[in-house]
């Protein structure tokens, strides 16, 4: 974005001055060229993108209809583009800029890229910025071609002309309420320690306003020129929109800047560094002067009917703000746009004070309505969320996701349907895995996966059941073999015995074999006989029996461990049963799950359609809350920025009315319970709550009279005397030694003073005097704090009474006269305090205009009364003497006295007076 330098405004500002007596002639052509502009137009021809070599502001070309269309199109895009900055239509959530910043109230533009500001200084603060698109260069050229539409009489070119500058007016407008209610939201007490970064946060938010709301200022400000190529000023078009967003502009640049060096103050001004805090603020307040002076310009050429008709008092009323902000960097001015010289002239009791306190009761309103458009708008937004959150958007689309493995913004229908295809995978299936990792995938795919892991339990299980009876049928077969083995080996054995026995038999027989032949045959016979002839017999009965119980006996422990096996084998096939009865249970449940989260499904899908539904209908209402808050908010801080301001302006006025009271700059002064009061706290001061705590202590120290014992002290001031200087040892000097002589030298003197005073027309008198506190008719009575008093001391003080002013004339004419006296009292007052040092105060009796702050001077303060002539001041009522003077210092460079002759049949015969006397009745303190 272009940036004006201070060396360009002072180039505009001396073009200024020679068009401000040189009036453009009709249907002249202005053109830009270099740094050289119109008042208050662009500094540069690069913020149009018109080319005078082929664009159509110099000379009509047949292509007017594309660049209109191009116009039209920049204009279409900046009403969108300002219509999203509104956040309408957006949706919350966190896929969009608009959708997060509505979820989230601490994001702003620039967080979410609508705009980007720069630093071509590299100083660490911002000096320009862009916006996140070529918007800028095209509405200032949509504006360009729209006038010169205007000029040669395009169709709709005024209304088109007039949409262009308030699209791109209220762009700016918006961008900065942004950082500007951001800065102000960030409100602290002053008593809270290690604040310097965000301050320094706020400072920033602050700068990036004011860019905003200058560039705002800008698109007003070339409308005073004539238009590109035309002899058309854009300002004769401004309707009252136009001007009130104008004015909206030039107030909110107003309380950026006033907000900024605030801020500065309340970082910088420590002991010390308040000079360099200073002029760091009036760096910040340098801009305005030159715009004040450009923008007042400008108006004074082109003010007409229009701006009359739409508003523009307010304008000028924004306008002499920002003027007033100028005055504190070109007057040196206190950080509250005062001249800490100046002093009020209302009571501190009875007017500032209550006036303090009654704009601190209105800003403690707004802080509260502020804050209740803050919560109401952080209510809104948490509505939106939970909305958001918990609506189909969400909270559904989260679980269905979850349950699924489907994308958030996938379709309600492909959700609905997620999950049936994995039916398709067999768990059986050694390729089950990759069949359902193909499939849907989430909380469905794993529960169904998990039906995998059931059946191979199933499994599992099943097949070590079979291995157990396999066991228990080998086992039954290993003992059925042992069975049959140890009957085979029984009865071998038994036979085994029986050829024994009879081997044994045979041994004890003879046998021999003979063999005979006869022919080709030959017989063997066997003839047997006993060798050993004995009576014993050998039976095998008892050992059969032996080996019968033997063989039983194997028997029956092979039975015995064959039970004991098929026990076993029995009782871990009853295991077997419970694991797969429990396996399928397992599974049973899996699958069950699995349905279930079927159903589940079904019932998100379903839910989510209803809320959907309701959602389309709540949101857009709960959204346009959000953008209706979020309006109010920004125009709660705004109301509250301004009535703390005013609340501060008028507290100041209170404090200086006590300094001035008793003659003591309210700097670091101790009240009782500890307290301090300091009248440099205002500039730090940013709630109702620590302004209430200010005045407080302002009250605090009132209730004691600081002025310690008071007394009356009447003064008389002759004109003879004390003012002409004729005493008599200035008389003597001048060779009159009696007091005959004397007197007619100072009457002669009188009277010389008189004669060249008078008014030959009207016969009244006039002239200036002045009053010194050296005087000797002040210094020989040894008060400080001297000042004209009409009343009792006010309050707490003693209640003595004095009279306040009154003259006399003394005068050797017998007649009745009626003089009336006209007392002026102007410029700068002295006092002596108690240390006896000259205190100047320069008192403005009408300082509470606030628009007039920066520019007042001292004012005239004017007593009428009728003068005494023939009778003593001292001796009538005080109802007869002037109090107009109250609270005022007799001792004044700047008195005037005009008296006028009301005398009736006769004139006052002024070469009869001898004297003038000024009784001056005060309030005082003896100096110690």
């Amino acid at each position: 974005m272009f940036k004006r330098s201070f060396v360009a405004h002072l180039s505009l500002v001396l073009f200024l001055c020679c068009l401000l007596f040189t009036a453009p002639a009709a249907e002249s052509h202005t053109l830009i060229h270099g740094d050289m502009g119109t008042v208050g137009g662009t500094a540069s021809s690069s913020s149009y993108t018109l080319q005078t070599t082929s664009m159509f502001p110099w000379k009509q070309e047949a292509s007017t209809d594309y660049w209109h269309h191009l116009a039209v199109t920049a204009l279409n895009n900046g009403i969108d583009y300002r219509d999203s900055l509104l956040l309408l239509g957006s949706t919350p959530g966190t896929d969009t800029p608009q959708g997060r910043m509505l979820l989230d109230p601490t994001l702003n533009y620039e967080d979410e890229g609508f705009i980007a500001f720069l630093d071509t200084d590299q100083d660490g603060w911002p000096d320009s910025f862009t916006l996140s698109n070529d918007l800028e260069e095209s509405l200032r050229t949509a504006i360009a071609t729209f006038a010169y539409e205007l000029y040669i009489g395009y169709p709709d070119a005024e209304t088109n002309l007039r949409d262009a500058i308030k699209n791109l007016s209220s762009i700016y407008l918006m961008l900065g309420d942004e950082f500007l209610i951001d800065a102000l939201e960030w409100r602290f007490s002053s008593d809270t320690l290690g604040l310097e970064e965000k301050i320094d946060e706020q400072i920033m938010l602050l700068i990036k306003a004011r860019l905003c709301y200058d560039s705002a200022v800008n698109v007003f400000i070339n409308g005073f020129s004539p238009a590109v190529g035309t002899a058309l000023y854009v300002s004769d078009y401004f309707d009252a929109t136009l001007f009130n967003l104008f004015h909206l502009a030039v107030e909110r640049l107003s309380t950026a800047q006033r907000e900024q060096t605030a801020k500065i103050l309340v970082r910088d001004m420590a002991p010390g560094s308040a000079d360099d805090a200073r002029a760091q603020a009036a760096d910040v307040l340098r801009p305005a002067y030159t715009n004040t002076y450009l923008l007042t310009a400008a108006l004074g050429q082109r003010e007409g009917a229009n701006f009359l008709a739409y508003g523009g008092d307010r304008l000028h009323n924004a306008l002499q703000s920002l003027q007033n902000q100028a005055a504190i960097y070109t007057r040196g001015l206190n950080p509250l746009g005062f001249d800490d010289r100046y002093v009020p002239m209302q009571d501190f009791t009875e007017v500032l004070y209550p006036n303090a306190r009654a704009s601190y009761t209105t800003a403690t309103s707004s802080y509260g309505a502020f804050e209740a458009e803050k919560r109401d708008f952080d209510h809104i937004v948490e509505q939106l969320r939970a909305t958001h959150n918990s609506l189909a958007t969400n909270m559904y689309r989260e679980k269905l996701a979850s349950l699924t493995g489907l994308p958030l913004n996938s379709s309600f229908n492909s959700f609905a349907i997620a999950g049936n295809e994995l039916h398709d995978c067999d768990p059986d299936d050694a390729n089950f895995p990759s069949c359902v990792s193909s499939k849907t995938s989430g909380v469905l795919g794993a529960k169904y996966s998990r039906l995998r892991d059931a059946q191979l339990r199933i499994d599992s299980v099943e097949l070590r059941k079979e291995n157990i009876y396999a066991k228990i049928e080998m086992e039954n077969k290993r003992f059925n073999n042992l069975l049959r083995l140890e009957h085979i080996t029984f009865t071998q054995q038994s036979q085994a015995l029986d050829e024994y026995v009879v081997k044994m038999k045979d041994a004890k027989t003879k046998t021999k074999q003979n063999t005979r032949e006869n022919g080709e045959k030959t017989k063997r016979y066997i003839t047997s006989y006993n060798l050993v002839d004995e009576p014993t017999q050998f039976s095998s009965e008892k050992e059969k029996k032996t080996l019968e119980i033997l063989s039983n006996y194997k028997i029956v422990h092979m039975e015995t461990e064959h039970e004991v096996a098929l026990m076993h084998l029995l009782h871990q096939a009853a295991e077997v049963d419970i694991d797969l009865d429990l396996a399928i249970e397992m599974y049973n449940s899996t699958a069950q799950d699995f349905d279930t989260a079927l159903v589940e499904r079904d019932n998100l899908v379903y839910l989510a359609k209803t809320a959907e539904e309701y959602y389309t209908y709540n949101d857009s209402q709960i959204r346009d809350k959000v953008v209706e808050t979020r309006i109010l908010r920004s125009e709660a801080a705004l109301n509250f920025a301004r009535d703390l301001n005013t609340a501060l302006l008028r507290s100041y006025l209170a404090a200086k009315a006590l300094e001035y009271k008793y003659l003591t700059p309210l700097e670091n002064i101790s009240l009782d319970g500890g307290q301090s009061l300091d009248i440099n706290d205002l500039y730090r001061i940013q709630t109702p709550h620590d302004l209430d705590v200010f005045l407080n202590d302002l009250s605090n120290y009132d209730t004691g009279c600081a002025w310690g014992a008071v007394s009356e002290r009447l003064y008389r001031i002759s004109l003879a005397k004390d003012i002409l200087g004729l005493t008599d040892d200035y008389l003597e000097s001048l060779g009159a030694l009696t007091n005959s002589a004397k007197e007619q030298l100072r009457r002669e003197r009188v009277q010389a003073f008189l004669a060249d005073k008078i008014d030959a027309d009207s016969n009244d008198l006039s002239f200036p005097f002045s009053i010194s506190l050296a005087d000797e008719g002040i210094a020989r009575y040894s008060k400080y704090n001297v000042k004209i008093w009409w009343g009792t001391a006010s309050p707490p003080c003693d209640p003595v009474e004095a009279k306040g002013i009154a003259v006399k004339i003394t005068t050797l004419q017998p007649a009745d006269l009626e003089p009336y006296v006209t007392l002026k009292l102007t410029g700068s007052q002295t006092f002596w305090n108690e240390n006896k040092e000259v205190l100047e105060y320069v008192p403005v009796s009408k300082y509470l205009n606030m628009q007039s702050i920066g520019t007042d001077s001292s004012v005239v303060t004017t007593g009428s009364f009728d003068a005494f002539v023939y009778t003593d001041p001292r001796d009538v009522n005080m109802n007869q003497w002037s109090n107009s003077f109250k609270g005022r210092s007799l001792a004044s460079s700047s008195w005037e006295i005009v008296i006028e002759d009301f005398s009736s049949g006769v004139d006052i015969d002024w070469d009869q007076v001898t004297d003038i006397t000024f009784f001056m009745d005060t309030m005082a303190m003896t100096l110690p």
